[in-house]
């Protein structure tokens, strides 16, 4: 299993949207998303080769878009992995 967070502001409401290799993924026993706070997730259940790839977060709302990406290289063992950079583009005063 393989999670990958993203922090958004949670001052203002927006939709979020996760890709792999371009293509949008959905909900499901293998993909298992959530948003909580200011904090989205996408963890990846029974975690196998071709699950490598390219993933993206974009979170959107009226103030714009905001996106975090990363890639994922299966090589053994899984691990949790937390983006250095947060971005904060979409908050509100």
């Amino acid at each position: 299993m393989i999670t990958v967070w993203d922090n958004y502001c949670s001052a203002v409401t927006f939709v979020i949207r996760r890709y792999k290799n371009g293509k949008e993924l959905k909900p499901s026993k293998h993909y298992k998303m959530s948003y909580e706070g200011d904090e989205a997730s996408l963890t990846l259940v029974g975690t196998e080769a071709s699950d490598q790839g390219s993933y993206l977060c974009k979170a959107s709302n009226k103030l714009g878009t905001v996106d975090t990406e990363c890639t994922l290289t299966i090589q053994g063992e899984t691990e949790i992995y937390r983006p250095s950079h947060v971005p904060f583009l979409l908050c509100a005063n």
